[in-house]
């Protein structure tokens, strides 16, 4: 091979693998911006269930105090449930699943007497418990 090819190829080589490696890094940024945008609709979706999980355990508080039902009140959770439910389904099916229950459950009042209550504290207590970890977890790791 002539040694004038050489030396005007090894530039070239060179530019191509800067282009390759400019490519890649911006590849890797989008990569990671797509993740933050996935953690951050994670934590989002979590906030929906833990927010509507608050707001049941503060209403069961004022049934436990005396309070009467408030059917007004239960019609507002079953909404929440519903719209966590829909939040979170992407993240985690189990809770999404979890969620729809208590969207149905708040939303029939046939089924709101004494010990649908203290199964809800369970499931609340069991909710809490997949947020935290869901929240410790972002990146699904540990799974």
């Amino acid at each position: 091979a002539c040694p004038r090819c050489k030396a005007t190829a090894a530039p070239a080589m060179l530019k191509t693998l800067l282009a390759a490696l400019e490519t890649y890094g911006r590849w890797l940024e989008r990569r990671r911006q797509a993740k933050r945008g996935q953690t951050e609709a994670q934590t989002r979706a979590v906030q929906s269930v833990l927010q509507a999980a608050s707001d049941t355990r503060s209403y069961l508080y004022d049934l436990r105090q005396g309070g009467s039902q408030d059917r007004s009140r239960e019609t507002d959770l079953a909404r929440r449930w519903a719209d966590a439910a829909v939040d979170v389904r992407t993240v985690d099916r189990r809770l999404s699943s979890l969620a729809v229950s208590s969207s149905v459950g708040w939303a029939d009042p046939d089924i709101g007497d004494d010990a649908m209550y203290g199964r809800v504290e369970d499931q609340l207590e069991l909710i809490q418990r997949q947020c935290e970890w869901l929240l410790e977890h972002p990146d699904g790791s540990g799974r």
